[in-house]
């Protein structure tokens, strides 16, 4: 099963900290590109392009299920 966890913050509130300390874990696959961050959810266009669209856009680069 994979699973995902949005992060929601506002301008400097330790949201680039907190990408890099989990990007640091074995684990865990951050999205890529980290910056700019994905804005598809600002997007209705971005979002018509669906779920396979995403997970091959930010998270093609994962080499295992662990996301």
């Amino acid at each position: 099963m994979t699973r995902h966890l949005l992060v929601i913050g506002a301008q400097r509130c330790g949201t680039t900290y907190l990408h890099s300390i989990l990007d640091s874990h074995p684990d865990i696959t951050m999205a890529r590109p980290a910056r700019p961050e994905p804005k598809v959810f600002m997007s209705d266009q971005l979002v018509a392009r669906g779920l396979d669209w995403y997970r091959e856009t930010y998270f093609g680069h994962a080499t295992s299920e662990l996301v």
